[in-house]
């Protein structure tokens, strides 16, 4: 069996900092202080397990900037006396202070009644309730050890303006103790000091070899190629983590495991003792024997050099994405077990590498129990220790690629990607004309974060979609600013044009979704995103559809609606079909979970034309799209 995991949790953020202001226009990084930034280092030490914390130096320097006393609009406002909440204050606090995994608003029968009405509230009790609750729920397993938040969570409601105040200085106290938590780690590994996509940097037609159906004129996307930044990005990340957390960084984790012949030539000459990606990435790569991920592996004639290690997809997933519903415990014996069965006996230390922040919020318990059974299993490792093992192979050309599907589709295969690319490459272009003034070029390296392109395209949507397009904007218009140059016109424009749903989808690869009852966002790349309709509720400001998904494989149309807990009747109407009650019955699959649904539909190819109802009982509700149809184009198969 395997004896060991070789587990990485990987914290990352980008810069959320205005450029010109130096305010943070997001509160991801403090509210994951109060969670998994706390929680994974201390209960890793009280178990003293071995493992390693990756970081990305965008998040350190954040960090830093809240210890030196930054405040986000969130943190200002939560800490305003709700009765003095009026204007544009009060707009963005229903609109805004809703946010996170749906299971952060579970945590309290009150956050969940004014979750589903935040648009109305207008008392100061309900609003105070709701500054309470949108950082309450965030504490994590360190934090509810605090007799404070015990008692706010056993109070629930009705809460005063000191209670909010304690709570924000709590917040506050667990932020400023991550950097310290973070120098202790028993092993650190870092990501380029904004997170970009190094194999896009060095060539932006490097993608190609990945994403073959890329048009054959790119513009002015395919015009970026500046492997001097990537080479910059990776020498300041080991910079910052010697000068924030007193230790140089022994791996490289690139953003988003993207790597590429190139990158690796760029990582090996720097100096880092491993680097790691997806097993996706070995089994598209030319090689030599099996592809076995339970060691690492070296290029020809480089045996004593750099080491390259490719996590194991499906366990790394698994934490990610499925052990949220289960009992820590049987989670750790099944991960254990299903590392055992893959890998076979005398395997060694199989590297397992996920996200260590975003995970724990859909933990009921903040991941206590499945944390804790990890860390205490005694099988776990650094990376560092995985990678001093005997190479199991070497490789002779590596594949260009990432985690996702082994490609680079999500930051560089939809016109709007390449849209974002090419203000990227004109910005750019126009800073080394320029003699590559040094005050612009924190905010190119902040443009080129993965972040911004993660949001263009239809692959993902989130709520604040149009800040991550702002930001990104804002990047880019202070790097012209400190050009002294003007800011051209069309930065002013949201790279984000996508038109309503009400047209065309466009599922991009074929996709054969588990139906097991949990939700794998991994099993949905290829699908097109389906964002919840605007304005869409049933009745006193409840929506009734959160968003979906929709594509296309091996003859089925596959259909997955996000869903509110009191979820209406559905029924699916296809132009030219009949109509189909999206209900349990005779000749439709269908896969309910926490959260979602989803319809495993007959599909006899070609496009096909849909639309959305909801009812009670005969009574329709609503439609999506109130008129016309949602057309899906299948993916080339």
């Amino acid at each position: 069996m395997a004896d060991r995991l070789a587990l990485l949790l990987h914290m990352h953020q980008p810069d959320y900092r205005d450029p010109e202001t130096g305010e943070p226009r997001m509160p991801w990084v403090r509210l994951h202080a109060s969670r998994g930034y706390t929680d994974v280092p201390a209960l890793a030490a009280e178990a003293g397990a071995m493992y390693t914390l990756n970081v990305v130096p965008s998040l350190l320097l954040q960090l830093q900037a809240y210890r030196q006393g930054a405040t986000d609009r969130w943190e200002r406002l939560s800490r305003r006396p709700a009765e003095d909440l009026a204007g544009e204050d009060l707009d963005f606090v229903r609109r805004r202070f809703v946010h996170g995994h749906p299971q952060l608003r579970r945590a309290s029968p009150r956050y969940a009644e004014l979750a589903a009405r935040a648009a109305t509230l207008a008392s100061p009790a309900e609003l105070r309730d709701l500054q309470v609750w949108s950082n309450l729920a965030w504490v994590g397993v360190v934090g509810q050890r605090d007799p404070l938040v015990q008692a706010l969570r056993a109070q629930d409601r009705d809460f005063d303006h000191e209670q909010l105040l304690a709570l924000m200085d709590l917040q506050r106290g667990l932020l400023h103790q991550v950097l310290d938590r973070w120098k202790a780690v028993p092993s650190l590994s870092c990501s380029p000091l904004c997170h970009p996509i190094l194999p896009l940097l060095i060539d932006f037609k490097h993608a190609r070899r990945c994403l073959p159906g890329l048009p054959a004129e790119l513009g002015e996307a395919g015009t970026f190629a500046w492997p001097e930044d990537a080479r910059r990005q990776l020498v300041e990340a080991v910079a910052a983590c010697e000068q924030l957390l007193g230790r140089r960084p022994g791996g490289l984790w690139p953003s988003e495991g993207a790597l590429s012949p190139e990158v690796l030539d760029l990582v090996a000459e720097l100096g880092f003792a491993w680097v790691a990606s997806d097993e996706g990435l070995l089994q598209h790569s030319r090689h030599e024997g099996r592809a076995r991920i339970d060691g690492p592996w070296v290029r020809p004639g480089a045996e004593s050099g750099l080491r390259l290690l490719f996590r194991d997809h499906d366990l790394s997933d698994r934490i990610g994405f499925v052990y949220q519903h289960w009992d820590g415990t049987a989670a750790v014996a099944d991960l254990l077990g299903a590392a055992a069965e893959r890998h076979g006996p005398g395997a060694g230390a199989v590297p397992v590498v996920l996200d260590g922040e975003n995970p724990w919020e859909a933990y009921p318990d903040a991941s206590e129990g499945f944390l804790r059974a990890l860390f205490g299993s005694g099988r776990t490792c650094t990376l560092d220790a995985a990678a001093q093992a005997g190479p199991r192979g070497r490789i002779q050309h590596l594949h260009t690629g990432s985690w996702i599907d082994a490609d680079l589709h999500i930051w560089a295969g939809d016109e709007e990607d390449r849209r974002g690319w090419a203000l990227l490459a004109r910005t750019r272009a126009t800073w080394q004309a320029r003699g590559c003034p040094e005050a612009a070029w924190l905010h190119l390296a902040n443009a080129e974060s993965s972040d911004w392109f993660w949001w263009f395209g239809p692959e993902h949507h989130t709520e604040v979609a149009d800040l991550f397009d702002a930001l990104f904007r804002a990047h880019l218009a202070a790097a012209w600013r400190d050009m002294g140059l003007p800011v051209p016109a069309e930065l002013a424009e949201p790279v984000g044009l996508r038109p309503p749903v009400e047209g065309a989808l466009h599922p991009h690869a074929p996709i054969a979704p588990s139906l097991d009852g949990h939700l794998h966002p991994v099993d949905w790349t290829g699908a097109a995103h389906i964002p919840p309709p605007a304005g869409g509720s049933m009745s006193r400001g409840r929506a009734w559809l959160l968003g979906g998904a929709v594509g296309m494989g091996a003859g089925t149309l596959w259909l997955r609606l996000d869903l509110p807990a009191d979820r209406p009747q559905l029924r699916l109407e296809r132009e030219g079909a009949p109509t189909l009650d999206l209900a349990p019955g005779p000749g439709l699959r269908l896969d309910e979970g926490e959260g979602h649904m989803v319809a495993a539909i007959p599909w006899g190819g070609g496009a096909v034309r849909l639309a959305l109802v909801a009812l009670r009982g005969d009574t329709v509700l609503a439609r999506y799209p109130e008129a016309g149809w949602l057309e899906v184009i299948p993916p080339p198969i």
